[in-house]
């Protein structure tokens, strides 16, 4: 059926059950019947022990629900049997005597003021609705407000009862015999008028019968009490048996409203037993659940495959059957411990877990273990097992790769050591020879220089040039494997003061190149002092060589980077082409031919190699044409010791 058939079925209901009250209405409109106080008082008796059961089921659904239209209706009805019961007591033949009406009007009055309270609360449990419409959570109206209106309201019609003369509340002069019944009939009429456009009737079961009530109680004081001339007449008893009637569908509606939700309740509840079984079963991890009893209860297809039984082989059999003969005795002990405890954990971090597979074979393992609580089995434990196997094998290699890769470089760190002690030794050895060659060239040239022809001495000048080049080399390469074989002394040294030494040694070629040099307020570094000296020598110093024609300027200065400084040493001069900017700091690596720039293409190679045993690092940004900044870093000597804020600029050489 769909939902528009649906809806029209529930408004034919609707009116046929107001059809069969406005005919009882009339076909009983003229009768003689005449009822009597006893049927009276049992009618007030059903009718009491409805509202009580309808106010008691609505409050346990507002506090299972936090909906306050179940808080309106549970305080209406508590009101309204409070009321009704009270109105079932004042109205017997035994308290007629204490009161200071007479029952003619007694009656018919605490009738009147439990419909018009019940009437009442179904309006405010609407408008409390629309409120929070258009309020949200700062329209909601809380229970203790309703709790204290409700009180309040009860308290004052029992007083009111006892202590004030009523007027008569029949008039057979009028067309109305009892005209009071209107105004709970109109408040009745707002409250279905407002629940039906609301429309929640057409698919909640519980405002589908509140819809019903309200119909019925409309029509029950509009039309069948309000024309009551006589008290037990047919129109009076059947008001009665209407209000029985309206308070039956509140009933049913909160019993429909529970039974949908057991049913929500079960039908999630097996939801999410089919997706556990699913997870279960879909798994690659071996899920295993056992009981109390270390029982098995769940096996899905990855434990099968993990230990290579069947799943009817495993179910019902103790969880020692996948463990090791060595770790059984001390196992159901370690069980019940931890059904005692209850804690999920992962178990023996650290400590390596061996499972037992069905051909007899030992295998590691992973487990992680939850408890829970099961409605069928009690409490069980869920464990997850992993087989680690491929874990353990590559860890295995890798480990013997490390230890490889460990003996490797202890053998790489052998061969540079050597390979350093061997350029240091040649390099210092190799001076020596050519001293002697450069002396003995330059000796030849010096006394038989006019008794060679042009070519004798040209070759005479190229081999004094060779043989000074070839010493200068030396020199270079015995400085670079210095850096390796005599040791690296870190202290905290003033870069300042290391910077001012270099540019004394430099004061030669600055004033030579009337070169500017700014050197800003540098850092206390932890570095060598004699290379940190070496390293500003050798970067200041390519400054100055690779200038242009123009004014040379060369800028110095630091800033902090973490648990580093930052230097860079920056130029106006002819700059580095993007693709030479890592080549240039490899030994013996020079861009420019020896009649151009001067050099033996290892000043940046010390460099980097100062730079790294400082724990640093070494860059550089530059433009062919625009000059050129390097970089380099080095540990500071106190992470708060920075730079002061005011720079000074110092000018050597004009």
């Amino acid at each position: 059926m769909t939902f528009e058939q649906k809806q029209h079925l529930k408004i034919w209901v609707y009116t046929i059950a107001a059809s069969f009250c406005l005919a009882f209405a009339v076909l009983l409109q003229h009768s003689v019947y005449r009822g009597s106080q006893h049927l009276h008082t049992t009618m007030e008796v059903v009718a009491t022990m409805l509202a009580f059961f309808v106010a008691a089921l609505s409050l346990v659904r507002f506090y299972s629900k936090k909906n306050n239209l179940y808080l309106f209706v549970s305080m209406g009805f508590l009101g309204v049997a409070l009321l009704d019961s009270y109105h079932c007591l004042v109205t017997s033949s035994f308290f007629q005597d204490h009161f200071p009406s007479p029952p003619k009007s007694l009656i018919p009055w605490s009738w009147n003021a439990s419909r018009v309270y019940l009437a009442g609360f179904m309006y405010l449990s609407f408008w409390a609705w629309k409120r929070e419409q258009k309020l949200g959570k700062a329209g909601q109206i809380s229970d203790r407000s309703v709790l204290a209106v409700t009180a309040i309201l009860t308290l004052f019609s029992f007083l009111f009862f006892i202590f004030v003369p009523l007027p008569r509340a029949y008039y057979p002069e009028f067309f109305l015999g009892r005209p009071e019944e209107i105004v709970a009939g109109v408040f009745f009429l707002l409250a279905l008028i407002g629940y039906y456009r609301k429309g929640d009737w057409q698919h909640d079961a519980f405002e589908y019968w509140i819809v019903m009530s309200l119909l019925i109680g409309t029509i029950c004081q509009v039309v069948v009490m309000s024309r009551s001339f006589a008290l037990f007449d047919a129109m009076f008893d059947l008001a009665h048996i209407m209000k029985i009637a309206s308070y039956s569908c509140l009933l049913i509606g909160l019993l429909v409203g529970i039974h949908h939700l057991s049913s929500k309740m079960q039908s999630d509840i097996q939801l999410v037993h089919e997706q556990f079984e699913l997870l279960i079963e879909e798994s690659p991890v071996a899920m295993i659940m056992i009981n109390q009893e270390r029982e098995i209860i769940i096996a899905n297809p990855a434990t099968s495959n993990f230990f290579g039984y069947k799943k009817e082989e495993l179910l019902g059999e103790k969880i020692e059957k996948l463990l090791p003969q060595r770790y059984r005795p001390q196992h159901p002990q370690q069980v019940a411990s931890f059904f005692k405890d209850g804690k999920s954990r992962h178990l023996d971090v650290g400590r390596d877990l061996i499972g037992l597979h069905g051909d007899g074979h030992e295998f590691p393992v992973e487990i992680f273990i939850n408890y829970v609580q099961t409605t069928r089995s009690g409490p069980a434990v869920i464990c997850s097992v992993v087989d680690i196997s491929k874990w353990k094998i590559a860890e295995a290699e890798n480990q013997r790769q490390s230890e490889e890769l460990k003996r490797s470089n202890l053998a790489l760190e052998s061969i540079n050591s050597e390979l350093e002690q061997f350029a240091y030794i040649a390099s210092h050895d190799l001076q020596e020879p050519l001293r002697k060659v450069a002396s003995c060239c330059q000796m030849l040239k010096d006394d038989y220089e006019d008794k060679l022809d042009d070519d004798g001495r040209m070759w005479i000048g190229y081999a004094i040039d060779g043989a000074v080049r070839m010493r200068q080399l030396v020199n270079d390469l015995l400085e670079f494997s210095r850096i390796g074989t005599l040791g690296y002394d870190p202290q905290p040294t003033d870069a300042h003061q290391a910077c001012q030494e270099a540019l004394y040694n430099l004061s030669d070629s600055i004033e030579q190149n009337k070169a500017q040099i700014i050197c800003r307020p540098l850092p206390v570094v932890l570095a060598d002092k004699q290379r940190l000296i070496q390293l500003f020598q050798n970067l200041i110093g390519n400054g100055i060589k690779y200038c242009r024609e123009e004014l040379t300027v060369i800028e110095i200065g630091a800033e902090p980077e973490g648990s580093h400084w930052k230097f860079y040493i920056k130029d106006n001069g002819i700059g580095i082409a993007p693709e030479f900017h890592e080549r240039i700091f490899q030994i013996f690596q020079r861009l420019h031919l020896k009649n151009e720039y001067s050099g033996t293409g290892i000043g940046l190679a010390i460099c980097k190699k100062v730079v790294d045993k400082s724990g640093g690092k070494i860059w550089l940004e530059s433009q062919v044409g625009r000059g050129t900044t390097f970089y380099f870093t080095l540990p500071a000597e106190d992470r708060v010791n920075k730079p002061q804020p005011i720079t000074e600029v110092h000018d050597q050489g004009t």
